[in-house]
């Protein structure tokens, strides 16, 4: 039976473990709930001998002079209660020195019996009572049962550090199983084995492992992950596929899993990993706006996003760059299968803040409609990342700085409310010009609006008055501020604050309609239209 390794244990176990056990050694012994002051008793028994006190420590390491003054404390305490005998029980066999301070105890008190109860005592006692042991120890003690029927005293791990040191072993045991690097982990759904190829010379050849597999023409999933399969051993990544389209052991047209790894037993599932090794200085990817003239007006700096991947058909990296707006795919195949190279660029500005991606932008808020688009690789063009025509790449560049002019638009505005927000999965048309609009007004510019009409609510006691003014009144306009200007983007509301609003020509097109309701109850709305081509303007007041 192995000792108890009671320095590692909780002291509140250690001291309810040892109320336990003497309540199961003395007949009629009672615990002492101490949480509102024990008065230093922690198990009381009345003996035939008289009254016994028990004071129990966690202290599994020599004693501090703290830790003396309070046992000192505790047996002050349980004198005050006229006790036979008093009991110091703890899981440590006191030293030369210890017995000595304890020796004093007893001669400062020469009425009461003290007695030590350690660390030997209590393993003796708990040695002889599995329960209180598996309280003590938990599942630790489950496993060295388990360990000692087999014959494994060794294979139990009790601390972190044996953990490690036998990980480390069972490490170094599984290269002798295979000519690949062997490594595991544990899943939820069981145990992960990482088998690498440790020499260039070893590398496993793509089409041994397309071989691994076989596809049911009547499984609806089988075509998809045939294609991953396919795409990953042509030019890297990395893909899972499932077990059941593992070609099983018995089937001798081809090698098997285990045949391969000199693996046994059911495979849950295999993932395949690409692994690169990159020499030299790392490639410098950027997206390049060219002028017709072959001039460069802007350069995107790009970064991979991970390591490139290499497959038996070429090369492929994906780039993108620092505000994550743009992402580039390359592919480039081997020289002696033709050497294509192939970009394709996608961008995506939804659930991203405005501040964080208009440097991204600035390359095409400068481009003009006979510019180009180029993905570079130190500094070489690699092609066009759409493939598209000419005329195709006009329009593109052309709705991409529209995209940029509203998400600059959209930073100034939020900016100027301080209402800042992610860019709405998407902008409605009007919703794009209103933002387009709001900028020019921040900078001072005058602009007409889209309304043609301004409605004005009359109150039902003035409406006559109001239908006389109109019948003498001369054609005019209309000045009305301040006034406040409001624009709207993704569900939010955006106020830019005090503007004036100014109506040079309008015309009251309802005249007639407001002449027939003179008399009733109700209020009524007169609108004026916008007359001799004219509009309604909006300004920002010059003190604003």
């Amino acid at each position: 039976m192995s000792a108890i390794r009671w320095d590692r244990l909780d002291p509140a176990t250690i001291e309810h473990a040892i109320q336990m056990l003497l309540v199961d050694l003395y007949d009629g012994a009672r615990p002492i709930d101490g949480r509102g002051g024990d008065g230093g008793r922690d198990v009381r028994w009345d003996s035939t001998d008289g009254l016994v006190i028990f004071e129990i420590k966690s202290f599994a390491v020599r004693l501090t002079k703290t830790q003396r003054r309070e046992v000192e404390r505790s047996l002050a305490q349980a004198i005050n209660h006229s006790p036979a005998c008093w009991v110091l029980v703890l899981p440590l066999d006191h030293s030369p020195a210890e017995e000595t301070w304890f020796d004093d105890l007893q001669r400062d008190h020469p009425d009461v019996k003290l007695v030590w109860r350690g660390l030997q005592w209590l393993n003796g006692h708990l040695g002889t009572r599995e329960h209180l042991r598996r309280f003590v120890e938990g599942e630790s003690y489950e496993l060295l049962t388990l360990a000692q029927q087999f014959g494994m005293e060794q294979a139990v791990i009790t601390t972190v550090d044996d953990l490690v040191e036998r990980v480390a072993r069972l490490r170094d045991r599984g290269q002798a199983l295979t000519p690949h690097r062997l490594d595991f982990a544990t899943t939820a759904d069981g145990v992960m084995l990482n088998l690498t190829s440790q020499l260039p010379t070893d590398q496993l050849d793509p089409d041994s492992l397309d071989e691994l597999f076989t596809f049911p023409a009547d499984d609806p999933s089988a075509t998809a992950v045939r294609q991953q399969l396919t795409d990953v051993l042509d030019y890297g990544g990395d893909i899972t596929v499932d077990g059941r389209y593992l070609r099983p052991d018995a089937d001798l047209r081809a090698s098997s899993i285990g045949e391969l790894f000199q693996l046994s037993g059911p495979t849950g599932q295999l993932q395949i990993t690409t692994r690169t090794v990159m020499t030299g200085p790392p490639p410098t990817y950027q997206l390049v706006l060219v002028a017709a003239t072959g001039t460069v007006k802007h350069r995107l700096g790009m970064f991979p996003q991970q390591p490139p991947t290499i497959g038996r058909r070429g090369l492929r990296v994906t780039v993108g760059d620092p505000a994550a707006l743009f992402t580039a795919v390359l592919q480039a195949d081997r020289p002696e299968l033709g050497g294509a190279v192939r970009a394709h660029l996608t961008g995506r500005a939804a659930g991203k803040y405005p501040y964080a991606i208009s440097g991204a932008y600035e390359v095409f808020r400068q481009a003009e409609s006979t510019d180009r688009l180029e993905l570079r690789v130190n500094d070489r063009r690699l092609g066009s990342p759409f493939v598209v025509t000419e005329a195709r790449m006009v329009d593109l560049i052309a709705s991409a700085r529209h995209a940029a002019d509203i998400i600059a638009a959209l930073e100034r505005v939020q900016a100027h409310t301080g209402q800042q927000f992610p860019i709405p999965d998407e902008i409605p048309p009007d919703e794009a010009a209103d933002l387009l609009d709001a900028v020019r007004l921040l900078d001072g510019e005058e602009i007409r609006t889209d309304k043609n009409a301004v409605l004005l609510t009359v109150r039902s006691d003035r409406l006559a008055d109001f239908v006389a003014m109109h019948e003498t009144l001369p054609p005019g306009g209309m000045l009305m501020e301040p006034a406040n200007y409001i624009v709207y983007c993704g569900g939010r509301t955006l106020d830019l604050g005090n503007v004036t609003i100014r109506a040079p020509r309008l015309s009251l097109a309802n005249l007639p309609e407001l002449r027939a309701a003179v008399g009733g109850t109700d209020d009524a709305v007169a609108r004026y239209v916008c007359t001799d081509d004219e509009g309604i303007y909006a300004g920002r007041p010059a003190n604003t």
